[in-house]
């Protein structure tokens, strides 16, 4: 809706304040596919001088490759049985003989595996530990194989066939991209060999099982699925949770063929060195790694940056062999590259075969294939087997994103710090990250942050964000850092310890939004920000403070800093110790300034004469669309004029009433909210407001197209009400967000309105809690409730929820696919073996992230076993036992084998 949205008892945050998971994430929208956009490609070629093929072949219109069974000759006279290797480790004895060619060999192995595009492939002698390439149209005599050798099956020219439709081939060329990746030589980065390594486990081991695909499940293996490297500069444990997340959200209906096509794709789309034949050697004279492609040839970059320089064959104007040197010209600039080692004769061939792959290709563009006097000797498969190259692949590892950028940052900042990197921050770049989505937001609120680890944040905050990358780099460097929120609310910080990090913080990012909530800054800590506050004009525009204890002379201080600030429109001042004296300045502030669409100002001691100071100053805006006053000691007759007011200003879209009396004047907002009054967001909660005019509203939900949220909790629904309520929901398609907290709702009248819940996909957040669910005959339509329900949020803490019903209610989580946050606590589901079936229900969840469960009869060996039935895991972020009689001491084993955070 691109609205504020509402929780519980106040004015809605914004958008970026909702859980994370909430939201539909942005996508990196950069292009990194093969071949790019032809003005990419127009452009790659002017910068790079590299070749562009085109490639008119509707390769959607070929006719499917046909599997055809091939009359191989058995072996003559002398047969002997000959190791035949494949990529992925595994053997085969295949009979040969003397006289017959390496082809009919290679057929032999192919049917032995079930092969019948075997076309792709080649035979080389591994035997003395490097690859000796046999040529198919001599004997096995003539090429030396003996029973005592082992020759493997894979690819010598890697090119990109038209089609690939053989699932055995497809398999094939996953275990070649694979093992160079894993083995490193295909250079890769972290962020890359993570996710083709998830990829790789579901191949591998089928879709994620919870209760057994957990972190240790791997040990070893580990290093089946990424590079040493990788492995040995993370912590396990956090290389298992990204990969097994990656994992689990994997589509279950995929097959094992889907799965490595898509490796073969992302690692063509993203690896520099993708299907290039790597070789240690000394070019001009140093040490060096070089690759041999179908396009070119790829070098150690000469800017001492990570990753190679690519030279286009369109740059390659001859090469020579002599003994173990091959001699390469180039053009643009004209130079030489002397490549000397052992293995110059394999480097001459393939440079040859690939070259006169390349001849004859129609060229678009500029540059063009040079005329290089070779002579090619060997085999080469099928030209009209492939597409022509996609170079500008060549470039796609040499690009380096500002998200990988900041965390390497951080940890050298961290590392120079001798402190310990942030596990909730790095697990939310590393998301980002992981699933190639822009980071947008921040959120260390709760997480026991400390001053010292704030500072390094905030340092490395402060270089990433200044850093541009050199003009020959920009389009090198993927932008994929937006973040818009930064949250640090509820960490028990001392705010003189932390004020230099917010001064670098406030003025040296370009967050948007910045929550310091429940930080006890007090008026001096207020007046201590106000002039950092005061400097940041260009980005701030949202600023929650609750819970800070400003008081007047805070609040203040922090409203006149930022009256200059032509972009903050939010402010977020609940709960403060604030009274009547601050009404006079927020009251002017809504007079005179035209950008405030957003005040929250519920509980606090404002009463009836500060209201009327309030009213005053929005008589004269017209701006301001939420605003909260629940909680704030206001009688009927001021929250009778706060509702004329909303008649007549047709801007407002939000407001939270709850919490302060309306009795008397419930006709009136009767007759406010028949009027079309684009009213989006509101909140009545223990308001008083009478039987009456609640079951009103609950009748005309039904017909209201505009109200997106509604909390009436703790009010008296009757039953006609509840049936009201039921009949409406069933008519409204616009309503995201209901409360019937502590609505005394009937028994009778439960099952039919969980029915209805259960059916609708718009309902989004619902919350029931303190209602009386203990009866039998609700635990059926509340499991379906659970079920079906599109809620992503859903509270139901204090339902006198426990044994049967308990049990009955949670199974729905099983099949449940759209929650992500459950509220259970002050149900004493404790005693009854309630975790127990928690922990099973959630053996089939692999969406709900937050798990409230405060004062729920737990104690430490009942939540010992909790946390031993739930380290399977892997979409659980946070758990909160609050309140409950548990010894976090003994729990020490079973906190390390879980993924998610415990709050205690």
């Amino acid at each position: 809706l691109g609205q504020p949205m509402m929780v519980q008892g106040a004015l809605p945050s914004l958008p970026s304040m909702q859980a994370a998971s909430s939201a539909p994430k942005e996508k990196v929208s950069k292009d990194y596919s093969i071949g790019g956009t032809a003005k990419q490609a127009e452009s790659a070629a002017a910068m790079k001088n590299i070749l562009i093929f085109s490639d008119l072949e509707d390769y959607t219109a070929l006719p499917e490759p046909v599997k055809t069974v091939r009359a191989v000759p058995p072996p003559g006279a002398g047969s002997f049985n000959v190791n035949i290797a494949l990529v992925d480790g595994t053997t085969h004895q295949v009979p040969t003989a003397p006289d017959q060619s390496v082809q009919d060999l290679l057929y032999t192995v192919a049917d032995k595996i079930n092969l019948w595009q075997p076309e792709f492939f080649q035979l080389c002698d591994t035997t003395e530990g490097k690859d000796r390439w046999l040529d198919p149209s001599a004997t096995v005599r003539a090429e030396k194989v003996y029973n005592t050798s082992t020759l493997t099956l894979k690819i010598k020219y890697f090119k990109r066939p038209k089609q690939l439709a053989d699932p055995k081939a497809v398999n094939l060329f996953y275990q070649q991209i694979k093992s160079n990746i894993v083995s490193g030589q295909y250079a890769c980065s972290e962020r890359r060999a993570v996710k083709l390594a998830g990829l790789s486990l579901f191949i591998n081991l089928g879709p994620h099982l919870p209760g057994k695909h957990r972190p240790g499940f791997l040990g070893n293996d580990i290093y089946k699925y990424l590079p040493k490297k990788v492995v040995d500069s993370n912590e396990r444990k956090y290389l298992e949770i990204r990969l097994f997340n990656i994992h689990s959200k994997m589509d279950t209906a995929q097959s094992a063929e889907d799965v490595e096509r898509e490796y073969i794709s992302l690692a063509e789309q993203h690896i520099q060195t993708y299907g290039a034949t790597m070789f240690q050697v000394k070019c001009n004279g140093k040490p060096a790694t070089i690759g041999i492609a179908e396009d070119g040839i790829l070098i150690p970059s000469s800017k001492g940056t990570k990753g190679f320089d690519f030279f286009s064959f369109g740059k390659l104007s001859g090469w020579t062999l002599s003994k173990d040197t091959v001699e390469v010209s180039t053009v643009n600039p004209d130079s030489k590259l002397k490549i000397e080692g052992s293995d110059a004769a394999s480097i001459n061939e393939l440079l040859t075969g690939y070259y006169h792959f390349l001849k004859g290709l129609p060229v678009s563009g500029t540059v063009q294939l040079p005329q290089v006097n070779c002579q090619q000797s060997g085999y080469l498969p099928e030209r009209s087997l492939f597409r022509p190259p996609a170079t500008l692949c060549r470039f796609a590892e040499s690009y380096f994103s500002r998200l990988e950028h900041m965390k390497q940052i951080y940890l050298e900042k961290c590392k120079g710090a001798k402190l310990p990197p942030k596990m909730e921050l790095l697990l939310q770049i590393d998301s980002a990250l992981d699933e190639d989505l822009i980071f947008d937001t921040i959120d260390l609120s709760d997480t026991a942050l400390t001053a010292k680890e704030l500072t390094v944040m905030a340092d490395a905050f402060a270089e990433i964000f200044m850093f541009n990358p050199p003009a020959d780099q920009k389009d090198l460097y993927e932008e994929n850092v937006n973040v818009k929120m930064f949250n640090i609310s509820k960490n028990s910080f001392n705010y003189k310890d932390i004020l230099p990090a917010l001064c670098k913080i406030i003025t040296g990012t370009p967050f948007k939004e910045l929550s310091l909530s429940f930080i006890k800054f007090g008026k001096e800590g207020g007046r201590a920000l106000a002039p950092y506050l005061e400097k940041n004009t260009q980005y701030l525009q949202r600023l929650h403070m609750e819970g800070c204890s400003l008081e007047f002379k805070g609040v203040a201080a922090i409203v006149k800093a930022l009256k200059d600030n032509k972009k903050l429109n939010t402010f977020i001042f609940k709960n403060n110790k604030l009274n009547e004296k601050v009404t006079r300045l927020l009251a002017t502030m809504l007079a005179s300034d035209p950008k405030i669409t957003y005040l929250n100002l519920g509980h606090n001691s404002i009463g009836d004469a500060g209201g009327k100071v309030l009213l005053n100053g929005l008589s004269r805006n017209n701006t301001l669309k939420y605003f909260d006053i629940g909680k704030t000691g206001m009688g009927p007759s001021t929250m009778k004029d706060f509702i004329i007011w909303m008649s007549k200003s047709y801007q407002v879209r939000g407001m939270n009433f709850s919490e302060n009396r309306m009795s008397g004047i419930g006709n009136v907002l009767i007759e406010f909210m028949k009027n079309p009054n684009g009213l989006e967001v509101l909140d009545i909660s223990s308001t008083y407001i009478g039987e009456d005019a609640i079951k009103s509203l609950c009748e005309l939900l039904g017909s209201n197209r505009s109200l997106r949220q509604l909390f009436i909790n703790g009010n008296h629904i009757t039953r006609k009400a509840a049936s009201c309520l039921t009949d409406s929901i069933r008519q409204n398609s616009t309503l995201r967000k209901l409360g019937i907290s502590n609505c005394q709702l009937n028994k009778e009248a439960l099952p039919d309105l969980a029915e209805q819940l259960a059916r609708q996909d718009y309902l989004t957040f619902v919350d029931i809690s303190s209602t009386d669910l203990s009866h039998p005959d609700l635990a059926g339509p509340f499991k379906k409730m659970m079920e079906t329900g599109h809620f992503s949020e859903v509270d139901m803490s204090d339902c006198k929820l426990t044994g049967a019903n308990f049990a009955e209610i949670i199974m729905g989580l099983k099949k449940n696919e759209k929650l992500k946050k459950l509220n259970l606590s002050k149900n004493k589901i404790g005693p009854t073996g309630g975790f127990q079936k928690l922990a099973e229900a959630l053996s089939s969840n692999r969406v709900l992230e937050t798990l409230v469960l405060n004062e729920t009869s737990c104690d430490t060996k009942t939540f010992s076993e909790f946390l031993r039935d739930m380290c399977g895991n892997t979409s659980m972020k946070f758990v909160d036992v609050s309140g409950n009689k548990i010894n976090q001491k003994d729990l020490t084993s079973g906190i390390q084998s879980v993924v998610f955070r415990v709050k205690f």
